[in-house]
């Protein structure tokens, strides 16, 4: 998987897909091509990158029906397959993703040097329903992450991470069973604090499967890392210095005329929460937040 490839293109798809965008994605990489793109839905990739052809995708193994269609095309491989009757629309729409995603995944694999978008129009595909640009990168992105090596991967189960604005279109995605409780579990977590790595990993049922997964969902820049500011910590160590000076409730949370507890309270967790923390300093954020929520209990009463 080349990092830089699956950011680039797969960031461009999405994009226009969710600009609902119709024209060609001209990709300039060592396999030259574009990307039929009609109403964001993408529909067609053009590459001599070596992978399959339709008709060959179509027929699979039967080897009679392949020289079948080679002798019968003389025009776009789906529609006339399904005019003639040589394949249902069912067939051809597999086909068609088939192709689409091994073409894509190559791109994903390759260095990629520059992506341009050109509108236009383009004609209708042979496709009962267009995969939408969310799930043909999820599907080309699962693909390369299998044979990513995770040993560079170490770090993210001690991040936190938030679900991007971007990450919108995964909810209609054809997700597998881990990928949805991923998904879940970040969209319901705080997004101040968002949500461990560690806990990410214990839902995606293999380690290995769930570091590739957020390093992928990163990458393409539906997971954000929730990034611990040196403000953060300085206000962690602060309030640690007070608790072993006794501060008053009211200084601990730096409550004035005009700042309830509560309100205080929810202002200094979103700076110290322990979530927030590496797991060297996740015992000394508990133990401050436990004197926040003391402090705030003391005061309101």
């Amino acid at each position: 998987m080349d990092d830089a490839a699956t950011a680039t293109l797969g960031r461009a798809l999405l994009r226009l897909g969710r600009a609902n965008a119709t024209g060609w994605l001209h990709v300039l990489a060592r396999h030259r091509g574009t990307i039929a793109i009609r109403d964001g839905k993408p529909v067609g990739i053009r590459c001599r990158d070596g992978t399959e052809p339709l008709g060959d995708l179509i027929a699979g193994e039967d080897h009679a029906r392949r020289e079948s269609l080679a002798r019968s095309f003389d025009g776009p491989v789906g529609r006339a397959a399904v005019l003639r009757g040589l394949a249902s629309p069912g067939a051809v729409s597999d086909a068609l993703r088939r192709q689409m995603r091994g073409r894509l995944a190559r791109w994903f694999a390759e260095p990629v040097r520059r992506v341009r978008f050109v509108e236009g129009k383009v004609g209708r595909a042979p496709f009962e329903e267009p995969p939408s640009a969310d799930d043909l990168v999820l599907a080309s992105l699962r693909r390369v992450l299998d044979a990513r090596p995770t040993g560079d991967l170490g770090h993210l189960p001690t991040r936190s991470f938030v679900l991007s604005p971007h990450a919108e279109g995964l909810r209609g995605a054809a997700l597998a069973p881990w990928e949805a409780a991923m998904l879940a579990a970040t969209r319901r977590s705080d997004c101040g604090r968002g949500v461990r790595g560690s806990q990410l990993l214990q839902l995606a049922g293999h380690e290995d499967r769930g570091l590739r997964t957020l390093h992928g969902w990163s990458v393409l820049g539906w997971l954000a890392r929730v990034d611990v500011g040196r403000r953060d910590h300085s206000m962690l160590l602060r309030k640690r210095h007070q608790l072993r000076r006794r501060a008053t409730p009211a200084r601990l949370l730096e409550t004035g005329p005009e700042r309830a507890p509560r309100r205080a309270l929810r202002r200094l967790a979103a700076q110290v929460h322990p979530d927030r923390f590496e797991e060297e300093l996740a015992e000394t954020s508990q133990e401050v937040m436990r004197a926040l929520v003391a402090a705030a209990d003391a005061l309101s009463k």
